[in-house]
């Protein structure tokens, strides 16, 4: 069964999103590149202005931009002053990075509040995924007289919003508030979570934004996996391998900076990589990480790797403007990703987070599996199977708003309400999912589940 069959409104009328055999393939660079640009400008564009940032001497020698959206509020109902940046080997990969992740986030703050239904799950017309498989919070933490949310359960009435299951293409309800960001709760309406950027992608297709959205979320469940239950994965060696030592040739670290890939993959069979950073120099970022799901293991491993050396780039720009003494958080200050990102960058011991690329197991990058598939349908049909083993349900829900769509781009959100979710705030964290306490027992990583008091009590460095 085709996994992007188009769907019908409730009303009749055809819904986005007809495939074609064209878009299987990838949208080349230059033309999204293209389609982009016509989103820039100072007066009308979605992003105001871009700017390519000067390196520093111990920055990587990647080309780096930064994109800044205007105040759209207006339009969306909501803030959506963002700042993206993005590093890349090629400078035309990194602006398009750069604009990118600035149309995508404002694409999603886009709510079309009139294709929204109010109801609980039981009085739902038409399927969607059970609440209690979304992966939010454990039992105490809403046992606290303190905590914001309330349990997701089949009598909670929110707002849903019409998307499919990847997996067959049938028509399924979502929930609004983790599909949309920023979006404005209902009269009546309970907060059952905070909705982050993950699985969110723009696209030159809603194929292409599709898949990697899906591998948006199966890298951040790995990477949560690996950090709450402190796993020590193997290291990526890439010796005799041309693809990440293409990057290293064209960008080598500076000097004092250490790095590493650890290989993510066991949890689902999908490429998947962690990228790490150190530095013990005084003033530099102690540690930063980045992740990747790609089509193959090196694809993987260069993404992961310079997601870490990005995030290295930001933190030492949040360094700067901290006033002096640049005093340590603690972890119940974290409440935002930059939060997160520093509370490890100012930590000249970084004891809580040895484990990361602590393993003395070593893995070829030749003996990471890629996923099957010739093209990008292939691939995410490969990746939604591997799921599925596993219990994991795919959905997926076009968030394109109409003056993106005029411009021939997608974004979309992809939605695993099983998988591990990245958490923002420290005290709220994403604590409930039944993964995170038997996924990686059952992958051979541990001897026994996770239980709850053995979670990882520190924020993660995830930016």
């Amino acid at each position: 069964m085709n996994m992007f069959a188009p769907l019908r409104s409730p009303g009749g009328e055809p819904a986005r999103g007809h495939v074609t055999p064209k878009r299987a393939q990838r949208t080349p660079l230059a033309e999204v590149a293209r389609r982009l640009r016509t989103l820039v400008s100072p007066y009308t564009g979605v992003v105001r202005d871009t700017v390519e940032l000067l390196r520093a001497p111990d920055d990587c020698r990647f080309f780096n931009f930064g994109a800044n959206t205007g105040d759209l509020s207006d339009l969306v109902g909501a803030p959506t002053e963002v700042t993206s940046n993005a590093v890349h080997p090629d400078r035309e990969a990194a602006w398009v990075a750069a604009v990118a992740e600035a149309v995508e986030r404002y694409s999603s703050f886009y709510v079309p509040a009139g294709e929204l239904v109010f109801s609980s799950y039981e009085e739902l017309d038409g399927a969607a995924p059970e609440p209690e498989s979304f992966a939010l919070f454990h039992p105490s933490q809403y046992a606290s007289s303190d905590f914001p949310y309330v349990p997701f359960t089949s009598r909670t009435r929110v707002r849903w919003v019409r998307g499919w299951s990847i997996q067959d293409g049938m028509p399924a309800w979502l929930p609004a508030q983790l599909t949309f960001m920023g979006s404005h709760l209902a009269r009546g309406e309970p907060q059952i979570a905070y909705s982050t950027s993950s699985g969110t992608a723009l696209g030159g297709t809603l194929e292409e934004a599709a898949f990697s959205a899906l591998m948006e979320v199966i890298e951040r469940d790995a990477f949560m996996l690996a950090w709450n239950n402190r796993l020590e994965l193997p290291l990526l060696d890439w010796q005799g391998d041309d693809s990440p030592r293409h990057d290293e040739r064209v960008v080598p670290a500076p000097p004092g900076i250490h790095y590493a890939a650890l290989d993510a993959s066991v949890f689902f069979r999908v490429p998947t990589a962690i990228g790490v950073t150190r530095c013990a120099l005084a003033g530099q970022p102690a540690l930063t990480v980045g992740a990747a799901s790609a089509a193959t293991g090196q694809e993987a491993a260069r993404k992961a790797l310079r997601g870490a050396f990005q995030t290295r780039v930001l933190v030492k720009q949040l360094l700067s403007a901290l006033p002096g003494g640049r005093r340590a958080l603690e972890a119940h200050q974290v409440r935002t990703f930059d939060d997160h990102a520093l509370y490890h960058a100012l930590r000249e011991s970084s004891a809580s987070s040895a484990f990361l690329d602590g393993s003395r197991e070593r893995r070829h990058l030749g003996e990471v599996p890629p996923l099957e598939g010739t093209d990008v349908l292939g691939q995410t049909a490969s990746a939604v199977r591997a799921l599925a083993r596993r219990g994991v349900g795919a959905y997926l829900v076009d968030i394109t708003s109409p003056d993106v769509r005029d411009a021939g781009l997608w974004v979309v959100r992809v939605i695993c309400p099983e998988l591990c979710r990245l958490d923002a705030p420290h005290t709220a964290r994403f604590l409930g999912g039944k993964r995170l306490y038997h996924a990686a027992y059952e992958a051979g990583l541990r001897s026994r589940p996770l239980s709850f008091a053995d979670i990882n009590v520190h924020p993660h460095p995830f930016p």
